[in-house]
């Protein structure tokens, strides 16, 4: 288990059943500084960099929407807790909507874009919460109301669970 997994897990540990999740203040107390920017650049979703003295920040896009923003955040978190050992030879991971559509990441990139999505989705919307709540006869829109994330984040959670292929 890497260094930023270990700490990952005891920052989650306080935050188990809060929804929606705080992803901005996990965040800070992993120790990364979290701020927004225009990138005058639609496509950029947004970034995780890393500088030379070892400090990690997230910047988002401030032209986003608010749910765009969390997931955003989730998923650079995401990178930073399963990718440690890519910052060893990078200073950033920039996610860009283009890149998907033509081609501009290699399958490596498109692997580490693929855990930190499932990375994030699991951080915004806890699967075995979803199922509880669908047992509870809440709907797909009610759950994405309560964690603050789109109805297809909450699909795919649902999705991921029973191995559907999306």
């Amino acid at each position: 288990m890497t260094t930023h997994q270990q700490l990952f897990d005891s920052v989650i540990k306080n935050y188990n059943g809060q929804y929606p999740t705080p992803v901005a203040q996990i965040a800070a107390e992993l120790g990364i500084t979290v701020a927004s920017n225009n990138f005058n650049d639609q496509d950029k979703y947004g970034e995780l960099s890393k500088s030379e003295a070892g400090k990690y920040a997230i910047t988002y896009n401030s032209e986003s929407d608010a749910l765009r923003q969390r997931h955003t955040i989730a998923h650079e978190i995401g990178h930073f807790v399963l990718h440690e050992e890519y910052f060893k030879d990078h200073n950033a991971i920039t996610d860009m909507k283009l890149h998907f559509r033509n081609g501009g990441y290699t399958e490596s990139d498109l692997i580490q874009e693929e855990q930190a999505n499932n990375f994030a989705i699991e951080l915004l919307v806890p699967k075995n919460s979803v199922f509880t709540m669908l047992v509870e006869g809440k709907s797909i829109e009610e759950i994405a109301d309560i964690f603050v994330v789109t109805e297809s984040t909450v699909n795919l959670s649902i999705g991921w669970e029973v191995g559907l292929e999306w």
